[in-house]
């Protein structure tokens, strides 16, 4: 978990056609190694959910002293790509879509009142490259009384 002193930037862009095919290529991978059976009348088709269409980044700046750098993680919270695509199937255009959706992460995820935080994570095939994989961003608290006097 990091906790991002500043968020400097919020960008998107659009995937590869050759990133969607290889999402594509693993789905099907994936389906062809099935081995539970399913009862005739309980077999229903198998919908696959679609590759993402943008990826979400945000560039910021780690709350921590000894490290003076930004840093660039792409997100992968589900309820990003959620809000996508609800936007998308009520009507907005793809650019649009991901307007609103940088709109939330900047006015509401990272807002000044709130103490964000970012859950990152990695895979095994890439075990140094990090991505944002939650997001957790309650109000900030006023400190009390007896926050106060524990601090000094």
């Amino acid at each position: 978990m990091v906790k991002p002193l500043e968020v400097n930037d919020f960008r998107f862009e659009r995937y590869s056609e050759e990133e969607r095919q290889a999402f594509w290529t693993k789905y099907e991978n994936i389906l062809s190694q099935q081995e539970l059976q399913f009862e005739p009348e309980m077999e229903r088709p198998i919908r696959p959910l679609s590759p993402p269409a943008f990826r979400f980044q945000l560039k910021f700046r780690c709350d921590d002293p000894a490290c003076p750098k930004d840093h660039v993680f792409t997100v992968f919270d589900w309820e990003v790509d959620a809000l996508y695509y609800g936007l998308r199937r009520k009507g907005d255009s793809p650019e649009a879509a991901c307007e609103k959706v940088i709109a939330k992460l900047r006015d509401d995820v990272c807002a000044p009142g709130k103490d964000t935080y970012f859950f990152l994570g990695n895979i095994a095939a890439h075990p140094h490259k990090f991505t944002i994989v939650g997001l957790w961003y309650p109000k900030k608290q006023e400190r009390g009384l007896f926050d106060s006097l524990l601090a000094g």
